[in-house]
């Protein structure tokens, strides 16, 4: 870990007089504290700072520490260094201002207990320092910009809040460094420059805009003007191009904000006359540029004032750290070049350009479309030289084929998605068709390009080898059409995010082809510079598919193979003539016969698809892969599949509209009706009244639903924390799958008994045996066995060995009255004086619900036998099916909660053969 003693220099201006100094940053030999005789403290950071005053001997340095503090050991003021961490190396780097070197460090530290000892690595040894006396470190012939050393707390037990090392005294000896005074010396005041820089081997120039260019007609020719402030001497340039100059960077949050794209240029020149750059000239005649933003005001000197111009790839940039990359140099002798572009052999291009002797032979970007590399011959401008041979490699997205008849076909999007066909158009503009198009081997879709990189002619194969897509109305909005004339193109690099994409553009004009309006819209010139970035205006291809196989996994299979509900029915994917196997490999005539006769396909007539009968479902959510649910009186969709598979309370019943409602459905989860949604809302819930939900089909094999499918936001959907809302039909979480519901699952735990009741018929599996209670008789409870089929909403009793059962979901059978078993669908409670089924300890019965109401989960019953006068009924294993049930036997002993009891004991009551006794 590093701590940072940061000693900064904010007046450049002042080091051409200064040859060698000595800072005191920290003097403890006073009766004064030292930031009273040699600065200031600022204790409203942290960590906190020490700024000094001139008496310091260098004005204007500013220390960065941790905390400066009061050594209740001394009579005077010391600076404190903590430590970040127990035990760890802590690294304290003094770094010198820019434009001097530190000479020599001399420091007096003394822990502040003998308890509490460090150990600190200075010069390459290591000395315990305590409390008990001064240690005094020093360091001669340092002749760097910094000088660390570390400090490390002895002790396991570290304290940061007493425990600290203190710096009694601190002077520090700079000297000057010669590189800013080199600087200053070779350039003249009022004097033109290039500002380059060698990247790879290739010399880039600065751009008034601050990018690169290895191209000296692109680059800038800058004016140096020295700056001075106030009562200084210089201390730096306003580096200048007309009106505009390289400011510093602006600041947020008091950092530096590095612009990508430019070295932060203003064009409006309201920047302070005082702001400069500042420069270092190493001795292999390399330039460290640095930003400065103040003559005199220590207050303005942040973080903008020390950042350094870098490179990022060919992008100028800032950096906190000095590079020696920078040449500046006099521009050379103006002098027009032609440079002459041969391509395959032949020269096909020219342009005149006015460089300069002695600049390296490079394309300026007016010549440059971005998909060219470039061999010169000559490769620099030397004297006499009026002309320049280029060699082309053409390396754009496609290739330019010698003619039509042996011209490589491709496929032509624009806006990455968008297909261009010259036989779909809209008032005789061709108008782009969506990537799903079945086109994409038809002729009218391909397209070649001939010529050269600076002149392309782009060919249609249904057009025919003597036409070509041309542009005889060079106006904004203007129609670009086929014709016989021998149009071409200049065919430019996008800057847009679509990679591989290109421009068609009318050379010499800002006139390209844009996807007019917008995605779908039709092909038109676009008057605009923004061409260049536009999505709509960025052109890719693609080869020709010749296997269609990809293709039917993406739009074909997905259709025909769905299965279940919402599913195409046979009659209707027959004919289609779909066959697995073209997944592997699929001629074009067999996709497209399959894509044209799927797309003909009506979606919105549902006698197309296999659709759900009256009956018990589940519904899964297409975006959460959860199922519809209900528990608690609310609607969820955020039920776990493997857990919930078999659970009665995601079970969805579904009832065909008839009359009126035909092709609609009711909706019912655990008794309860769903009822019509609205944006954002909860679904309604109603007992008896159902409402009617219209069925849509999205895509095959998935469904939505709405009372008003009309509407915008009325689809039963899943939002983000599970609850069933309303929202638009076309989200993922508005689609659900529905699976056939055929069973549930029950468990008996090894009490043997059980109690259910669900909202709908289930038969018996064998092992286990069902009862409603029809009354009590002589203090037994009267059972009825139901022998297959429990009644839908029946409560009842299930008697079998400790297991999980398969319950078939059934057809609907006649009720069973009289029943004193009272069931729920969702989480409920039992009543005060009801009973509810318990095992205590051995016994298991009925228990009476005494005190207040019992939570009861969701499908269980409890017993309606209020007034029956007992605490409890147990089942008699004796006595079995005859009388299951039976009152409190003779010497059984109940506490007042109704729980059996082994023994009595003293000053509690008791209930014994029905009568309370009290135990003293």
């Amino acid at each position: 870990m590093k701590k940072f003693l940061l000693l900064l220099c904010a007046l450049l201006g002042s080091v051409g007089v200064w040859a060698q100094e000595t800072v005191v940053v920290v003097d403890g030999t006073g009766t004064n504290a030292p930031y009273d005789t040699y600065g200031t403290r600022n204790t409203g950071v942290s960590p906190q700072t020490f700024t000094s005053k001139a008496a310091s001997g260098l004005a204007g340095v500013v220390l960065s520490a941790p905390v400066i503090d009061r050594a209740t050991w001394w009579d005077t003021y010391c600076l404190a260094l903590r430590p970040a961490a127990t035990q760890t190396d802590e690294e304290v780097t003094i770094t010198a201002p820019s434009g001097y070197k530190i000479v020599s460090i001399s420091m007096t530290l003394r822990a502040n207990s003998s308890s509490y000892p460090y150990i600190v690595k200075f010069n390459g040894s290591s000395t315990e320092v305590t409390g008990g006396q001064d240690f005094a470190f020093s360091k001669s012939d340092i002749n760097a910009t910094s000088f660390s050393f570390t400090i490390n707390h002895k002790q396991a037990n570290f304290d940061a809040t007493n425990k600290w090392l203190g710096v009694k005294s601190m002077f520090i000896v700079m000297k000057h460094d010669n590189y800013y005074d080199d600087a200053l010396a070779a350039i003249t005041d009022g004097g033109t420059y290039h500002i380059s820089t060698t990247i790879a081997g290739t010399k880039y120039y600065v751009t008034t805009t601050g990018k690169l260019t290895s191209c000296v007609a692109d680059g800038g020719s800058f004016q140096f003007e020295k700056v001075t402030g106030g009562s200084f001497e210089t201390y730096g340039y306003k580096i200048k191009n007309g009106s505009n100059r390289f400011t510093n960077a602006p600041l947020n949050n008091s950092k530096a904000v590095l612009n990508v794209n430019n070295l932060s240029v203003t064009t409006n020149n309201d920047r302070s006359d005082w702001e400069a750059q500042v420069l270092y000239l190493n001795d292999e005649g390399k330039y460290a540029i640095r930003a400065c933003n103040t003559a005199s005001a220590l207050s303005s000197w942040n973080d903008a004032g020390r950042v350094f111009w870098t490179v990022d790839g060919t992008t100028a940039r800032y950096s906190y750290t000095p590079a020696y990359i920078w040449e500046i140099e006099e521009p050379g002798e103006p002098v027009d070049v032609t440079f002459n572009f041969y391509y395959g052999g032949n020269k096909v291009h020219s342009g005149v350009v006015t460089m300069e002797e002695g600049a390296p032979a490079s394309i300026p970007a007016s010549l440059d479309y971005g998909f060219c590399t470039y061999s010169y011959s000559p490769t620099t401008i030397t004297s006499g030289i009026t002309s320049v041979d280029v060699t082309t490699t053409w390396n754009g997205p496609f290739e330019i084929s010698e003619d039509y008849a042996s011209a490589h076909w491709y496929d032509m999007a624009i806006r990455g998605t968008w297909y261009v066909t010259s036989q779909n158009k809209d008032e005789g503009a061709l108008k782009t068709v969506n990537a799903n198009a079945l086109g994409l081997a038809e002729d009218d879709y391909q397209w070649a390009f001939t010529g050269d990189p600076w002149h392309i002619k782009v060919l249609n194969k249904y057009e025919g080898s003597t036409k070509c897509f041309g542009h005889p109305s060079h106006t904004n909005e203007g129609v670009p059409e086929f014709g016989t004339d021998n149009y071409t193109w200049a065919i430019k690099k996008s800057t847009s995010n679509i990679a591989n994409s290109f421009l068609m553009n009318v050379e010499g004009t800002n006139l390209s082809i844009n996807q007019y309006g917008g995605a779908g819209g039709s092909l038109k010139f676009w008057d605009s510079v923004y061409n260049i970035s536009d999505p709509g205006s960025a052109f890719t291809v693609f080869d020709v598919p010749t296997d269609f196989a990809s293709f039917v996994v993406d739009e074909i299979a997905p259709a025909l193979e769905a299965t279940g509900y919402f599913a195409l029915t046979d009659a209707v994917k027959t004919p289609i003539g779909y066959d697995p196997a073209y997944k592997t490999e699929c001629p074009f005539a067999n996709y497209k016969s399959m894509k044209e006769k799927l797309t003909a396909v009506d979606m919105t007539d549902l006698s197309n698809f296999v659709l759900p009968e009256t009956g018990y479902y589940r519904f899964k959510n297409v975006y959460y892969d959860t199922y519809m649910g209900m528990n608690a009186s609310k609607i969820n969709g955020n039920y776990a599949k493997d857990t919930y598979i078999d659970s009665p309370v995601t079970i969805v019943e579904l009832t065909k509209g008839t009359d009126e409602n035909v092709g609609k459905y009711s909706i019912r989860i655990q008794g309860k009706y769903l009822q019509g949604l609205s944006q954002s809302n909860d679904v309604p819930l109603d007992d008896n009244t159902p409402a009617w939900f219209t069925p849509t089909i999205p895509t095959v094999g998935t469904g939505t639903f709405s009372t008003t499918p009309d509407g915008t936001h009325t689809f039963i959907h899943c939002a983000g924390g599970g609850n069933i809302v309303g929202w638009t039909k076309d989200a993922d979480a508005s689609k659900w799958v529905i699976e056939d519901a055929t069973t549930i699952k029950v468990s008996i735990s090894d009490a043997g008994y059980a109690t259910l009741c669900v909202p709908f018929p289930v038969t018996i599996p064998s092992g286990v045996k069902a009862y409603t209670v029809s009354g009590i008789n002589g203090g037994l409870l009267t059972l009825a066995e139901i022998s297959t089929t429990i009644p839908s909403g029946t409560a009842v009793i299930l008697e079998g060995d400790e297991g999980t059962y398969t319950f078939d979901i059934a057809g609907e059978v006649s009720p069973i009255t009289p029943n004193m078993l009272v069931g729920n669908f969702t989480e409920s409670s039992a009543p005060v004086d009801t009973y509810v089924l318990q095992k205590q300890g051995d016994d298991v019965g009925f228990y009476q619900v005494v005190g207040e109401a019992k939570a009861i989960s969701a499908n269980r019953a409890y017993l309606n036998a209020s007034g029956a006068g007992v605490k409890a009924f147990f089942f008699d294993q004796a006595d079995a099916i005859k009388s299951v049930f039976s009152g409190i036997a003779e010497g059984k002993i109940f506490d007042l909660s109704g729980r059996k009891v082994a023994k009595m004991q003293k000053g509690k009551t008791y209930i014994v053969n029905g009568k309370k006794v009290n135990v003293k």
